[in-house]
């Protein structure tokens, strides 16, 4: 009986062990940590989108993005770790974390903006000139252009963007602004009354000018407030050679022009004359009616230039007209004497300017240039209104223009 129970005791013991050493105890698994927040701009609650966050600076496997709203959730180990938060165009940011099984971190990032971080950056580039829209017409090409009588302001009309405002004016419209809006220059010399009669021929003789620059856009400060365009005439260097004289004769005008060296140095000087002549001619057949009622207009000029050594270049011009409009009425030709007398307009102007340009320090180009032009306005009707308006302008304008090298220089306008 012994023997069968310890028999037994030993079967149940064997088999004991055997569970023992062959069973596996379940472990419940760690459960994972996660880091979640949102990325926004310092000092405000913007969100950023797209930032890259990387787990442990690892920027392949261990990179995340912040989605539109700037949220993020990253999982994240037990233990020590970190994130780096970084975007074009705001200053990286580093966030160290501590971890347990199971935590939620929430972690806001703030980013600092910031316009530019960089090594140093050297760039050269030539310098630009101002951007101005310039056409410029020479005297060969003035003469070509049908339709415009050889008249300069004419010849300007053809280009693109410039009107006249009618078939008979030389007024111009330039990209839809009026005459009015335009600055009219003689060599840089303001030009008060540019047109006969508001538009009939310009009040310079064509045969003197070199070239006509025509600016529409883009051009600087040192031409004023004007909003069209600025037209610059520019007279050409009186013949060195010898006397030369020309004259001309169309169905309204008749004129002249001569050049005369001087004989002291390079000095040259052109002078020249135009009038109209149908009040001369037409006028005849009115006279026995008591009245004449034809306009005319004259114009004449000249200009000085010459150089002093090779770095001095003066220039001089001189420019006067007159238009006169004019209806005298006999009183015997009318029923109410009320009707007879003088109806006149007379418009004219003066304009004069002397240029200097000195070149005689290396880059440096220095024009300066005085200048005096009037106006004046005239009209009578009847005997009981008479007007009489007059205008003196004068000044000096001084421009500078200095090129230190291929990536420096300065212009200067003094008025």
């Amino acid at each position: 009986m012994r023997k069968i129970l310890g028999l037994i005791t030993v079967f149940i013991l064997s088999v004991t062990g055997i569970f023992a050493v062959d069973a596996v105890v379940p472990v419940t698994p760690s459960a994972q940590a996660f880091v979640s927040g949102r990325v926004m701009i310092l000092g405000g609650s913007n969100p950023i989108e797209g930032v890259f966050i990387d787990l442990n600076g690892d920027t392949t496997s261990g990179r995340y993005y912040s989605a539109s709203d700037g949220s993020y959730k990253i999982p994240v180990g037990e233990g020590n770790s970190y994130l780096v938060f970084s975007s074009y165009g705001f200053e990286s940011k580093v966030v160290t974390l501590l971890a347990v099984s199971g935590q939620q971190i929430k972690q806001d990032a703030y980013l600092d903006r910031v316009d530019f971080v960089s090594d140093a950056i050297v760039v050269r580039a030539k310098r630009d000139k101002n951007d101005v829209v310039k056409t410029t017409i020479k005297r060969e090409a003035i003469k070509k252009i049908p339709g415009t009588a050889g008249d300069a302001l004419r010849a300007v009309q053809s280009l693109p963007g410039v009107a006249s405002t009618s078939d008979f004016s030389s007024g111009m419209s330039v990209q839809g602004g009026g005459p009015g809006d335009n600055l009219y220059l003689l060599d840089g010399v303001p030009w008060p009354y540019p047109f006969h009669f508001g538009g009939i021929l310009s009040t310079v003789y064509s045969g003197l000018l070199d070239s006509v620059d025509l600016n529409t856009a883009g051009f600087s400060a040192r031409w004023g407030d004007k909003m069209g365009a600025v037209l610059d005439a520019k007279t050409r260097p009186a013949s060195k050679d010898g006397f030369h004289g020309s004259a001309d004769m169309s169905l309204i005008t008749s004129q002249a022009l001569f050049e005369i060296p001087l004989g002291l140095g390079d000095a040259s000087v052109a002078v020249y004359g135009r009038r109209s002549y149908i009040d001369l001619i037409v006028g005849k057949a009115f006279a026995n009616e008591g009245f004449t009622a034809l306009p005319y207009f004259w114009d004449i000029g000249g200009s000085l230039d010459f150089t002093l050594g090779k770095d001095n270049h003066i220039k001089g011009i001189a420019l006067a007209n007159d238009d006169m409009l004019k209806l005298t009425v006999d009183p015997a030709s009318v029923t109410n004497v009320a009707y007879s007398g003088e109806f006149s307009m007379d418009n004219g102007a003066f304009t004069s300017g002397v240029s200097w340009v000195n070149t005689s320090i290396s880059g440096l180009n220095s024009k300066l240039t005085a200048f005096y032009y009037s106006v004046f306005e005239k009209a009578k009707v009847g005997a009981d209104f008479n007007l009489d308006l007059g205008q003196e302008n004068y000044g000096i304008k001084e421009e500078l223009e200095w090129t230190a090298g291929e990536f420096l220089g300065l212009n200067h306008v003094l008025n």
